[in-house]
């Protein structure tokens, strides 16, 4: 196994277009990339985060509006 994890605040930083707050709200709503929480920490595995992002792709704003219903 070769993970490769990051914090909440690195992760802020590496996609800046996406505050911590806003990866925070999405792990508790159940909707952001898969996490690891050790104690009381969150990491996430950045091969789980490029997963998450490959998913979330659409075409057309059409098809990201018809993911959200």
């Amino acid at each position: 196994m070769n993970m490769k994890l990051v914090d909440t605040n690195t992760l802020s930083k590496m996609f800046p277009a996406i505050k911590a707050s806003s990866w925070v709200s999405m792990r508790h709503r159940g909707v952001g990339p898969r996490f690891v929480k050790l104690g009381n920490r969150v990491f996430y595995d950045i091969d789980d985060v490029e997963a998450w992002f490959e998913s979330n792709k659409v075409s057309s704003t059409a098809e990201a509006a018809n993911r959200n219903h």
